[in-house]
């Protein structure tokens, strides 16, 4: 998964390009968290232990439901919800910010 405005080589080969406006990140990010919450892909054993803030991280992401979040960002909200999907569902994951 590539989170880049751009068609990057790396985003040419991604399973999904989430093609972002520039300056939408935030949106993007509540979009997927909404999902993840919403389908329960939480490790609460690990929020619990590791995190503050989770509910009112849990109230903010409420109001951000794919739909919403595609109409900020320009990402179609089935590829956010599949983004979600993806994380959610995974084994393990690596992030890297460039």
């Amino acid at each position: 998964m590539v989170v880049d405005p751009r068609p990057t080589p790396a985003a040419r080969q991604a399973d999904v390009h989430l093609a972002i406006r520039n300056g939408t990140n935030l949106a993007l990010l509540n979009g997927i968290q909404h999902d993840l919450i919403a389908n329960d892909w939480v490790d609460h054993q690990f929020v619990d232990a590791h995190t503050i803030g989770f509910d009112q991280l849990r109230k903010i992401v409420t109001q951000y439901p794919p739909e919403r979040a595609a109409e900020i960002c320009g990402v179609p909200a089935e590829q956010i919800r599949e983004a979600a999907r993806i994380i959610g569902t995974a084994n393990r994951l690596v992030s890297t910010c460039l």
